[in-house]
């Protein structure tokens, strides 16, 4: 009984250790992801701290919604892993029911950086376009980072 319980848990084993390194593992946009960050960190000089970080499958549109505040500005960061060529990052406000773009980056890149700092306090949401797939399986990971600074 214990070689059958230590062969189903190395082949049970095996099998993650496998799929960890295919395109549906999250691990490399992690890592990715943390480097990332440093280098916007670097770029307020350690003065922004993160509120939020997401990771997830890609989708066409990959909405967070937030409430934010006006007494801060907003770093929102956007990016994805290798299986993503382009991803634009746009910002809503919602106004009486209806979502206004107030801030975009869509330069054709798989990051993006907006710094937005809200007029007023309420709901916002934060959409990632995936406009372009390195291949046409359409598979891929992205994460959000919300960072906020004086």
């Amino acid at each position: 009984m214990k070689k059958f319980i230590l062969s189903v848990a190395i082949l049970f084993g095996a099998t993650m250790l496998t799929n960890a390194q295919t395109s549906t593992s999250i691990k490399p946009i992690m890592e990715k992801g943390l480097e990332f960050v440093k280098e916007i960190e670097k770029k307020y000089d350690n003065k922004a701290i993160i509120t939020k970080a997401e990771f997830d499958f890609a989708l066409d549109d990959n909405y967070t919604m937030i409430d934010l505040t006006n007494s801060l500005t907003y770093v929102f960061a956007g990016l994805g892993d290798e299986n993503i060529a382009d991803i634009s990052l746009v910002v809503y406000k919602n106004e009486n029911g209806s979502w206004v773009k107030v801030s975009e980056d869509s330069e054709f890149k798989n990051s993006a950086v907006v710094s937005y700092q809200p007029p007023s306090a309420g709901e916002y949401a934060v959409d990632i376009k995936v406009n372009k797939y390195n291949s046409a399986d359409k598979i891929g990971h992205v994460a959000l980072f919300i960072l906020a600074t004086k």
